[in-house]
């Protein structure tokens, strides 16, 4: 798995290098960097299959949820606090502060009423999204998270050009994650596996 090394980057503070915070040992910064995107890139992955669940809404909570998990894991890899109480909101506020780029999600999980067609169509579209928004959630946090802040300090209106940055970024991600795993797929059914 290749990583991508932007979490600390964008927004570092004056004297850090290479996006390592300057108060960080460069081994330090570099290896939570490393964990910070497995973590990101397992939950993308996790949000993903999330997002193919076929009941409308229960996918949008779903993955709410897998967002949620990953951003813990990510602040007690940061070791900065975390409650559930004071991280959702601020979720849906950076999530819910990119429409109109967010209108598409309840649009296509309420698509999959439409029989045949509706399921196909939706479920394509909530996967990409799924999986686009937990990269971007997880990237803006970790990048926070390195630069030093916590959740008490995360403003949402200060993030959101880099939310939807990612956003972008993680789409595009999504979609060639779902390309290459589909000929995984119907490469292990028809050998049986």
């Amino acid at each position: 798995m290749t990583t991508d090394s932007s979490i600390a980057v964008a927004g570092a503070p004056a004297g850090a290098e290479d996006g390592q915070v300057a108060d960080a040992p460069p081994a330090v910064a570099s290896s939570r960097i490393v964990d910070a995107e497995r973590i990101i890139h397992k939950d993308m992955l996790l949000a993903m299959g999330v997002g193919v669940v076929p009941i409308p809404l229960v996918d949008f909570i779903g993955v709410t949820a897998v967002q949620l998990r990953m951003l813990r894991r990510l602040a007690e890899l940061y070791q900065t606090p975390f409650s559930k109480r004071d991280t959702g909101p601020l979720v849906s506020a950076l999530v819910g502060g990119a429409l109109p780029a967010f209108a598409a999600w309840p649009v296509a999980s309420l698509v999959r009423w439409i029989p045949v067609v509706g399921w196909t169509l939706g479920s394509a579209s909530m996967v990409i999204l799924s999986g686009a928004s937990t990269y971007a959630v997880g990237k803006v946090f970790a990048q926070h998270f390195e630069r030093g802040g916590s959740i008490s300090d995360f403003d949402t209106g200060a993030a959101k050009d880099e939310f939807l940055a990612f956003l972008h970024l993680g789409k595009e991600k999504a979609a060639k994650l779902k390309t290459t795993a589909q000929p995984e797929v119907a490469e292990k059914s028809e050998a049986g596996v």
